[in-house]
């Protein structure tokens, strides 16, 4: 079975998991809190935060290597925005661009990932929700894990991680057929999450005041107010199908609230079946980064943000490619050409030999010429004796 080991960010603690299994059923082996703020404290330097929690963490008998790394729901700012419709592939530039006219901040400074909300109305364009983290706290998180002997694979947010969690329980289809609210709860910290179309919809976080360990949950009524005030500006309905509850230590009076304030029954998770040795509780937002992720839809990482989709500029290859073609082109008409060539000049050389072979035929055959010809000159020039004296005595005296 494989190891696994989470880690959680908090801004004054430090939560780790280290758990074995896969699927639907977790062994935790290990399980511990370090409170501190120094892994926040820019003047505290990277590598004495990093050997504390190498140091901690030897001690809890946790060993080191890769690690997921969730964030609290206040550690990033949630954002819904409305876009026009556009293709996946500009998608993500769209986004960042509608995101840098909403941010105080400029978005150089800021990591941006966004979940696409899919059922949303058509006719009002493409809604995405997005979550964003400042980019020197993610570098400083990545810089402190690996001072520790840490290597950071991923780093999500506990919302959604909650979410999976809840899926995991007998819930595959969290969200999809109506809004479904997910709240977990860690002593005084509580999030609430409302999942529609499938996905993340609206999340919300708050701190309730704690006296003497006993926490006053009476603010969480205003808090639910304002969540359902936000719900019906995003267009969102504000009736609710299931509420579900995701706490280590059950707190009746947040669960009373919620059933009054929502109108439904709060069901409460039981991760008995699922964790079947070591004890998880005050832990399960830690679990849900361990279960296996049901497509994009809860999916999130700030290390891996969703980018456009670099399409490969293959003007190069193609010049490349019809200039080697072209070269290939010349080298074989060059070939053909010198082939020919020497061919030619094979034959010539032939031909020259011949030439001098025919030369010296000629020149050696010279004298019996010369001599065929002068003996036909003379049998030409040859005359009859008798004939010639005939002629001769006509033209002499007749004495």
């Amino acid at each position: 079975m494989s190891e696994q080991m989470i880690l959680e960010w908090d801004r004054d603690q430090l939560r780790v998991l280290s758990l074995t299994g896969g699927g639907r059923h977790f062994q935790v082996l290990a399980a511990g809190t370090l409170p501190t703020a120094e892994h926040v404290d820019p003047s505290v330097s990277a590598k004495t935060v990093g050997d504390a929690i190498r140091e901690w963490l030897n001690s809890q008998g946790i060993p080191l290597g890769d690690v997921d790394v969730v964030l609290p729901r206040d550690a990033v700012v949630v954002r819904r925005l409305q876009l026009p419709h556009a293709p996946d592939d500009e998608l993500p530039d769209l986004v960042r661009f509608q995101a840098a006219t909403k941010a105080s901040t400029s978005m150089d400074h800021l990591v941006l990932d966004y979940l696409k909300i899919p059922g949303a109305d058509a006719a009002q364009g493409l809604s995405v929700m997005t979550m964003t983290i400042d980019r020197d706290q993610l570098s400083r998180l990545t810089a402190v894990l690996s001072a520790a002997g840490l290597s950071v694979r991923t780093v999500g947010v506990s919302p959604l991680t909650v979410a999976r969690l809840v899926e995991l329980v007998g819930h595959a289809h969290l969200g999809e057929k109506q809004a479904d609210v997910v709240v977990f709860q860690n002593q005084g910290r509580v999030e609430v999450t409302v999942l529609n179309h499938g996905t993340l919809v609206l999340s919300h976080a708050l701190r309730l005041p704690v006296q003497d360990g006993v926490v006053e949950p009476q603010s969480l009524k205003s808090e639910l107010a304002r969540l359902m005030v936000a719900r019906t500006q995003a267009g969102e309905s504000n009736e609710v199908g299931r509420c579900f509850y995701v706490s280590g230590h059950t707190d009746e009076g947040v669960k009373e609230i919620l059933h009054k304030r929502l109108g439904v029954e709060v069901e409460s998770i039981d991760l008995s079946g699922v964790v079947t040795a070591g004890d998880v509780r005050g832990y399960e937002s830690l679990l849900g980064a361990a279960t296996r992720e049901h497509g994009e839809k809860l999916h999130l990482d700030f290390l891996a943000p969703r980018k456009k989709r670099e399409i490969p500029d293959r003007r190069k290859l193609y010049w490349g490619v019809g200039i080697a073609l072209a070269l290939l082109v010349a080298s074989t008409a060059y070939l053909v050409f010198q082939s020919k060539k020497s061919a030619l000049e094979s034959s010539i050389e032939g031909l020259v030999d011949r030439e001098l072979d025919l030369d010296k035929q000629l020149k050696a055959g010279e004298p019996r010429v010369l001599a065929h010809e002068r003996l036909a000159e003379w049998n030409e020039s040859r005359a009859d004796t008798v004939e010639l004296w005939t002629r001769i005595q006509q033209h002499l005296p007749t004495t």
